[in-house]
């Protein structure tokens, strides 16, 4: 599998084709409502990967429009992928919105038992 950075969006074959063959299909039953979501992994601070979501806006493909329905969507998909990657390069956490919560990591176990031993370590976590 590729990168979510590299272009033209690709994948592994059978899942690509799928994708080809899935999107006509859909557009065909009618009316469809498309949402395109992009899925990041990073490594911020910690030893522990963060997943980062972000979703385009939901727009209807139609039966008329069957022969753009997959340029159509490659373009939302990337347009929200590169738009994920600039927040996500940023290391903003304002731009996101924690959705769960794992365990914390060594760092921030770290943070906690300094802090009740010797005060709060400016810029730490509470």
């Amino acid at each position: 599998m590729n990168p979510s950075s590299s272009r033209p969006i690709s994948g592994p074959p059978r899942i690509v084709e799928a994708y080809k063959r899935g999107w006509p299909r859909l557009a065909v039953a009618g009316r469809v409502r498309v949402v395109a979501t992009a899925l990041r992994y990073e490594f911020w601070q910690d030893e522990r990967p963060e997943a980062f979501v972000r979703f385009g806006t939901p727009s209807w493909v139609d039966r008329a429009d069957r022969a753009s329905v997959l340029v159509t969507c490659e373009g939302r998909l990337t347009d929200e992928l590169d738009a994920l990657k600039a927040d996500v390069t940023a290391q903003d956490a304002a731009r996101f919105a924690e959705v769960l919560a794992g365990r914390g990591s060594i760092s921030d176990r770290y943070a906690r038992l300094h802090a009740m031993i010797a005060g709060p370590t400016p810029g730490a976590p509470a």
